[in-house]
């Protein structure tokens, strides 16, 4: 299971992370099927990161694991798109500095876009 989005950034790194629930009918509780987190610098590959260029959309994928819940009628999926996911996750300064030395501490601001320009997805598993 996989959730596609384009987002932008007023930083130069940043961290998204997703959560999928699906939403039980009427009662409305809502119960974690998947959840991910992707670091901005690799977003093209673990080898070779790449800073984000400030007010620059990228286009991200994060991988949310593997489920295997029959969606019933009634059911709803819901999304949270994050920048923090902190302490599960190591902390992230959004700086581009290296992760383990950063002292400094970057405040952003993220858009994600789900428009005809830049579509938005979730990639679930079919029977």
């Amino acid at each position: 299971m996989s959730q596609t989005s384009s987002k932008m950034s007023s930083l130069i790194q940043n961290i998204f992370s997703c959560s999928a629930t699906v939403v039980h009918g009427c009662v409305g509780r809502s119960i974690t099927i998947g959840n991910g987190a992707l670091r901005a610098r690799y977003r093209n590959s673990l080898e070779k990161p790449e800073l984000m260029t400030r007010g620059h959309v990228y286009e991200f994928t994060i991988e949310l694991g593997s489920t295997c819940i029959v969606f019933l009628p009634g059911h709803k999926i819901r999304l949270a798109i994050t920048s923090s996911v902190f302490p599960i996750y190591a902390r992230n300064q959004n700086t581009g500095n290296e992760i383990s030395e950063d002292t400094e501490i970057g405040i952003a601001n993220n858009t994600v876009y789900h428009d005809m320009s830049y579509p938005s997805h979730i990639l679930l598993p079919r029977k």
